[in-house]
C-alpha cells in the first residue's frame, strides 16, 4: 500500500532540488528560493495526505470489496453544515478545519511566488482547480481500482477554495502598508 509517509519522502526527493538548483543558480534571491522550496514541500505534502493509502496490491483490493459504478458522490453542496448540526462532535469539526487549512498555504503562497496570484479572483480560482483535480482524480482512481477508494464532495470544493482565500487574506494582511499618522495628534 501507498502511504502518507511514501510521499512525504517524495516531498523532499522533490523539494531539495528546487532549493539547490534555485540557490546554485544565483537567481531566485534567498526569500523567493525558500518560497519555491515551501511551495514544493507544500504540494508534495498536499499529494500525499489526497492520495496517501492508494491500495497498490491486489490483494488488498480483493479484501475492500467491489463496488458499481465510478465512486460515491455527495453533490450536495454544504452538507457539512448539516453534518455539523447531526453530530457536533470533534471529528466532524477538525474535517472541516482541515479542508480550509489544508489549502490556506497555496492562497498565502501564489501571491507570494507570482505577481498574476495578488488578485483574489485569481487565486480562488486556483484552489478552486486544484481542489478539483484532486476530487477527480481521487474518482479516476476509484474507477481504476474498481472500488470506491475516496468520496467525491462538492464541500471539499468549498472549503478547499475557502482556505485558498483565507491564506490569500493573510498575504493581503501581512504585505498590507500600515497607515502612518502624519502632523500632530490631537
Amino acid at each position: 500500500m501507498l502511504t502518507g509517509a511514501d510521499l512525504a519522502v517524495w516531498a523532499l526527493v522533490a523539494g531539495l532540488p528546487v532549493l539547490a538548483v534555485a540557490l546554485w543558480r544565483g537567481r531566485p534571491p534567498w526569500p523567493r528560493a525558500l518560497s519555491l522550496t515551501a511551495l514544493t514541500f507544500y504540494l508534495a505534502a498536499l499529494i500525499g495526505l489526497a492520495f496517501g493509502g492508494i491500495p497498490i496490491d491486489r490483494s488488498l483490493l480483493d479484501d475492500l470489496g467491489r463496488f458499481q459504478g465510478l465512486g460515491r458522490f455527495n453533490l450536495m453542496p454544504f452538507w457539512f453544515v448539516d453534518n455539523l448540526i447531526r453530530d457536533p462532535s470533534w471529528k466532524v469539526l477538525l474535517l472541516v478545519i482541515g479542508n480550509v487549512a489544508l489549502f490556506a498555504p497555496l492562497g498565502y503562497l501564489l501571491p507570494v511566488l507570482w505577481n498574476r496570484y495578488q488578485r483574489l479572483r485569481a487565486v480562488a480560482v486556483a484552489g478552486f482547480l486544484t481542489s478539483l483535480t484532486i476530487e477527480l482524480t481521487q474518482l479516476g482512481i476509484s474507477s481504476l481500482l474498481s472500488h470506491s477508494y475516496r468520496l467525491f464532495e462538492l464541500d471539499d470544493l468549498i472549503l478547499n477554495t475557502a482556505g485558498a482565500v483565507l491564506g490569500w487574506a493573510l498575504w493581503r494582511a501581512l504585505r498590507a502598508p500600515r497607515a502612518v499618522a502624519v502632523g500632530p495628534t490631537t
